[in-house]
């Protein structure tokens, strides 16, 4: 998955809202710490978003082969795509999940999971 980081700033009175790569943010904060708590939750949001859509704005994920949907439906009813126990989609949608992983430095926030 990708990203883009949206700003809003205020130049002389006047609003402007923009994408702005990391490097150009970069070479205005030294310290985004601060900001990385929101971030984290709206790129958890995204997440959740794909999970429930089953794919992403780049397009739908991969349709399990009919073997392995067949044995799904059977073993796990009603679970969708990368969703077979939902460890995985917790972990990566929900700070609180034992299996978070989130790593946080000046100029980077990494978001990951546990699960293999």
């Amino acid at each position: 998955m990708s990203f883009t980081l949206s700003i809003e700033t205020t130049v002389r009175g006047e609003e402007h809202r923009g994408k702005v790569g990391i490097a150009g943010l970069l070479s205005r904060v030294s310290d985004l710490r601060p900001a990385w708590p929101k971030v984290a939750e709206a790129v958890r949001l995204v997440i959740g978003e794909a999970f429930a859509r089953e794919g992403n704005a780049s397009g739908q994920w991969l349709p399990l082969s009919p073997r392995y949907a067949a044995w799904k439906a059977r073993h796990y009813p009603g679970r969708k795509i990368l969703e077979l126990t939902g460890r995985l989609k917790g972990s990566l949608t929900s700070l609180a999940h034992p299996d978070a992983i989130t790593q946080e430095t000046a100029t980077t926030l990494f978001i990951s999971s546990r699960v293999p």
